[in-house]
This record gives structure tokens, C-alpha cells and sequence, in this order.
């Protein structure tokens, strides 16, 4: 910590100026790179089901809402790296069990 002090005291106003620039440009690309969807086991046997019909049931927190985004997303764009062949529009249903999680959704 002291040398970081010592070092900001030698800097101009300009320079410092650049420097949170630079440092908040680098935080900006590391938040990019942690942004890319790496599906967990469940997920992953999901996306690479042949099957037409799909149900997915599970705990909070498992990844069933990224799962369905990213079904949706893959088929508006026909990039399913699954499921070329998938017809647009296509249809995927969410069951809620809590009346309060509606308003979220919507």
C-alpha cells in the first residue's frame, strides 16, 4: 500500500487521469471474458438433449432460468450449437411456484 502511495504522488493530474482510465478499461474486460455462458452438468445434458420435449425440475440456484435464456436466445438467432434444425418461432414454458415470482419475470 505504501508504494502505491508514493508512486500517486508523483504522478501528474493527467497521468492519474489516464491511469483509472487504463485500470477501468482492463476491469471492463476482465467483467467480458467472465460474461461468457459455460453451462453446468444439468444444463449441458439439457442443451445436448435430442429429445423434443424437455422438463427441467430442480433446486434454487441450479441454473434453470440461464438455461432456458440461453435455449431461447440460441434458437431466435439459429446458433443451437445442439439443435441447428430448430424452427423459429418456437415455444418454451416456465412454471412458477410462487405467485411474487411473476412480477420478476414480467
Amino acid at each position: 500500500m505504501t508504494n502505491r502511495l508514493a508512486v500517486s504522488k508523483e504522478l501528474s493530474r493527467e497521468e492519474k487521469l489516464e491511469l483509472v482510465e487504463a485500470l477501468e478499461a482492463r476491469a471492463l474486460r476482465e467483467k467480458r471474458k467472465r460474461s461468457g455462458y459455460v453451462p453446468n452438468s444439468l444444463q449441458a445434458a439439457v442443451h445436448s438433449s435430442p429429445k423434443r420435449i424437455r422438463f427441467v425440475a430442480s433446486a434454487n440456484g441450479v441454473g434453470k432460468t440461464a438455461l432456458d435464456v440461453w435455449e431461447a436466445y440460441w434458437t431466435s438467432q439459429g446458433t443451437h450449437p445442439h439443435r441447428p434444425n430448430l424452427t423459429v418461432p418456437n415455444r418454451g414454458v416456465i412454471i412458477l411456484d410462487s405467485p411474487d415470482k411473476v412480477q420478476r419475470w414480467l
